[in-house]
């Protein structure tokens, strides 16, 4: 082993000097050394970003935050409002909307949702044994019947697993000193951010502006500019369609007398915030609460109503009103996203999958445009 050590060193030596050589010499080419320090700087920057990592949810957020409610800020302003007089009446205002969620709406919430999750293994069975007859006729003719009764059997079994798991992820959140520990951080830390983004956030920008190099500033501003457009527009467009969504689907579903109709409506408004995910869930769990609670033709067609009224609503009337087409993304890059980030980084991932593909996509569109604006792609082809 330890005659190997020097071959190690030799290795590293070699690369080391292969990588900085072009630093070294009068005429060497001065873009490849720039590229080469940009590209270090980059990665070093990454890696000290993945060391700590778990430090800076409550900064983010506290950005994020500021990133979009700044035009409101910007509003008041111009009208004369002292900025740090609007930002700390936002973040207050802000704090006592949290603390009402968490305090007065969390808790009547989760124990919908613990009931529901409690009662839905039985729920499941219940549909299954409500379908079952309907279909009698066709799982005899294709005989699947064995597979209807062991789905019969699996089915409420890992519903039930899946409950058992998600609770005990909650306990032990709320009885773990660390978990309670990042709480209190984000709750102290994310307003103090919060307020001197808002704050700060010109001078933020005029200093972000002015790393741009002279040479390439003016096209990375409209670049930049766009971007924010059709960001903060679809965030702030997006806030809205699920608070219409959550409010129609809670009342609906209130009015239907369907089983946690108020707890479902709001969490499916909440998740629609990532595509595809909240109205799906939504939708199965109100159909299997429905043919559990009354089982009727005319019950399944009234939320087929509800569901597909919602639908339209979100389609024709809230995302053209609030977002437009400031986003443009193709469903395909969309779903792509979710799945990308969300294997790289759960939850989070998928919950920022939109706007990280907003910001994907805007660079490769910038790119391409780049790409065919040179003298390499525009150059005729020679003549035979």
């Amino acid at each position: 082993m330890g005659a190997c050590v020097p071959g190690r060193v030799v290795a590293h030596h070699l690369d080391v000097t292969f990588l900085l050589y072009p630093l070294g010499g009068s005429a060497v080419d001065d873009i490849f050394k720039g590229r080469l320090i940009w590209a270090a700087l980059f990665i070093g920057v990454c890696a000290f970003l993945y060391m700590v990592q778990d430090a800076l949810g409550p900064f983010l957020f506290g950005l994020g935050l500021a990133y979009v409610f700044h035009p409101l800020i910007d509003r008041c302003e111009a009208r004369l409002v002292p900025r740090w007089l609007s930002s700390f009446v936002l973040v207050v205002v802000t704090l006592a909307v949290f603390a009402a969620f968490w305090l007065l709406l969390l808790p009547f919430l989760g124990f919908q949702l613990q009931k529901l999750f409690y009662k839905l293994p039985l729920y499941t069975k219940e549909a299954l044994d409500f379908v079952r007859p309907k279909m009698a006729i066709i799982l005899e003719k294709i005989h699947t019947d064995p597979v209807l009764k062991q789905s019969e059997l699996m089915v409420p079994k890992a519903l039930q697993k899946a409950f058992v798991w998600g609770t005990d992820q909650v306990l032990f959140l709320l009885s773990n000193a660390q978990g309670i520990t990042r709480f209190l951080f984000y709750t102290c830390v994310t307003p103090f951010v919060m307020f001197y983004g808002l704050l700060e956030w010109p001078t933020i920008v005029a200093k972000i502006k002015n790393l741009i190099p002279h040479g390439v500033r003016p096209r990375w501003m409209v670049f930049f500019e766009g971007l924010d457009q059709s960001l903060s527009g679809y965030i702030r467009g997006q806030l809205l369609v699920c608070l219409c969504m959550g409010t129609y689907l809670a009342m609906a579903f209130v009015m239907m007398g369907l089983p946690h109709g108020f707890m479902l409506g709001v969490l499916t408004g909440v998740l629609i915030f990532i595509p595809y995910l909240g109205m799906t869930l939504g939708t199965l769990l109100a159909v299997i609460l429905t043919l559990v609670n009354t089982p009727s033709l005319t019950t399944l067609i009234v939320l087929m109503i509800v569901l597909i009224g919602g639908q339209l609503l979100e389609g024709f009337i809230f995302i053209p009103f609030f977002i437009g087409k400031r986003v443009g993304l193709h469903p395909v890059w969309v779903l792509f996203a979710i799945f990308a980030l969300g294997t790289l980084f759960g939850f989070w991932g998928v919950l920022l999958a939109l706007p990280m593909a907003t910001f994907v996509h805007a660079l490769i569109k910038e790119g391409l445009a780049f790409y065919q604006s040179t003298a390499f792609f525009q150059k005729a082809p020679a003549k035979s």
